[in-house]
């Protein structure tokens, strides 16, 4: 997309994705005129806060989503050192990594 944005003299967009790993509730929510298919949980909101914290251009995840890649053996998915950051709503801070792009 970005490509194509810049052959045609548009500014790149630089988005900024946090993912978090755990159980969330899944389903139509609202009203017969506007039904929205979503997710709703603590997983969702901390996924936003991790989201929040993260460099434009960049996707942060929670060392719990880390540790599920690692456990499934996806060695393509390189991640930079854990840090934390501490978010609205959460008594303790959370454990957070940067992935890698290709390259790093």
């Amino acid at each position: 997309i970005n490509g194509l944005r810049s052959r045609a003299g548009q500014d790149t967009l630089r988005l900024r994705i946090g993912l978090h790993w755990g159980e969330v509730v899944i389903g139509n929510v609202g009203t017969e005129e506007r039904l929205d298919w979503t997710a709703i949980g603590d997983v969702v909101n901390t996924a936003s806060r991790i989201e929040k914290n993260c460099n434009p251009g960049a996707i942060l995840v929670s060392k719990e989503l880390r540790d599920a890649v690692i456990a499934a053996s996806h060695d393509e998915i390189k991640f930079a050192e854990l840090f934390q950051i501490v978010v609205k709503g959460k008594s303790d801070a959370l454990s957070v990594c940067q992935v890698k792009k290709t390259g790093d």
